[in-house]
């Protein structure tokens, strides 16, 4: 199914949502162990047509292809360019709002956060990510249970790759 979702060449995405689409199911694959390497540099060249979210998912899908990719760090650059630092942590506000696939600035702070959880697990502004998705939770949950599963998602990734599970209290 994945596969023949993403069939129209990079080149003829017609708006934000479906280059995101794409973004998300060559994600998958790369997750499943069947990356498309022809499709993912296709899209890294229309990449200005993602939305942060998007832009994170490429680079991991990347990452999952061609470990140390190059193109790997210029997504992340552009990621980490757009944030929103404030008192109550780091985020991102995708600069359009993406319904075709479940907007949420919630979901793509989530989605961010997974990536440089991934990639960049020493960066400074992980823990400020952490921060402002939890204070942008309602009680247990957050807005949706989409962004619900994706914060929960990048969270356990973020604590077992950062040695947040394991601390020392001595």
């Amino acid at each position: 199914y994945l596969s023949t979702t993403i069939l129209t060449p990079a080149g003829e995405l017609n708006s934000a949502g479906e280059a995101n689409r794409r973004a998300f199911a060559l994600f998958a694959l790369g997750e499943i162990g069947a990356p498309d390497t022809g499709r993912l540099g296709a899209l890294y060249e229309s990449r200005q047509k993602l939305g942060h979210y998007g832009r994170a998912l490429l680079a991991m899908a990347l990452e999952r292809a061609q470990p140390g990719d190059a193109r790997v760090k210029t997504l992340l650059a552009d990621i980490e360019g757009a944030v929103i630092a404030s008192a109550t942590g780091s985020h991102w506000e995708e600069p359009e709002r993406d319904y075709y696939n479940f907007f949420g600035n919630t979901r793509s702070s989530s989605i961010a956060l997974l990536a440089l959880a991934r990639l960049d697990t020493k960066n400074a502004m992980n823990p400020n990510v952490v921060r402002w998705l939890m204070v942008a939770r309602s009680g247990d949950w957050w807005e949706t249970s989409h962004e619900t599963a994706w914060a929960s998602l990048a969270l356990s990734e973020w604590l077992e790759r950062s040695g947040d599970k394991n601390p020392s209290y001595s």
